[in-house]
């Protein structure tokens, strides 16, 4: 029964990790603030904001700062919940293939643009580990280079920029419950097996944890 639960608790904890929705609080403000602006002065069209009392300005803004602490406290707690449920769950997730390959996850290298010439290197080896879980569970996977830019900056440098994609016969969910099994020590195996330092990624590792700290 856990194998087909899984599926359905990953997607309400995607859902608890983005259902914050600020737009909403910010739209409820501002429909006070006119309220109250429209009884202060019925014969003016056009909303002025800088026209209200400081007092009401204060207390509506202490009023929804609240609120968005409130509702945020909240949202930590379900995801922090649901995070747990999923980790007790992982083990037990269905991993059966599917029957068509898509992707799963990209990097781009212009996000590792502080490591030079290096950065296609690092773009690609950021999907390693999630290749090597899937590989090793069974799964089709590879990463695949979908694209490639070269670009010229302000000095008149110019390199390639590549956009790299994980891709295999596996859900996001299926992906997540493998990740949630694996190691740190595997993550560390599968970032240098490509080439990459683990620090650039985690620059707060212990030192010695690293192959690289003893070159």
């Amino acid at each position: 029964m856990q194998g087909k639960t899984y599926a359905r608790v990953f997607r309400a904890h995607q859902n608890a990790k983005s259902r914050f929705i600020v737009v909403g609080l910010q739209a409820e403000m501002t429909a006070e603030a006119r309220a109250e602006y429209k009884r202060l002065y019925p014969r003016r069209k056009t909303f002025n904001g800088s026209k209200l009392p400081a007092e009401f300005t204060a207390a509506l803004k202490a009023k929804y700062v609240s609120l968005s602490r409130r509702l945020y406290a909240h949202k930590e707690r379900q995801e922090k919940k649901l995070a747990a449920i999923l980790d007790h769950m992982a083990a037990q997730a269905d991993m059966t293939p599917s029957a068509s390959i898509s992707v799963l996850a990209t990097a781009d290298s212009s996000t590792w643009g502080s490591q030079g010439l290096g950065a296609n290197k690092y773009a690609e080896a950021s999907l390693a580990w999630e290749r090597d879980v899937l590989l090793q569970a069974g799964f089709a996977a590879e990463i695949r280079q979908e694209s490639a830019d070269y670009r010229v900056d302000a000095y008149g440098f110019g390199c390639t920029w590549c956009t790299y994609a994980l891709a295999a016969n596996a859900a996001d969910w299926q992906l997540d419950a493998l990740k949630r099994q694996s190691t740190a020590q595997e993550w560390l195996r599968a970032v240098e097996n490509a080439g990459a330092n683990p620090r650039v990624y985690n620059p707060f590792l212990p030192y010695g944890m690293v192959s690289w700290d003893n070159r």
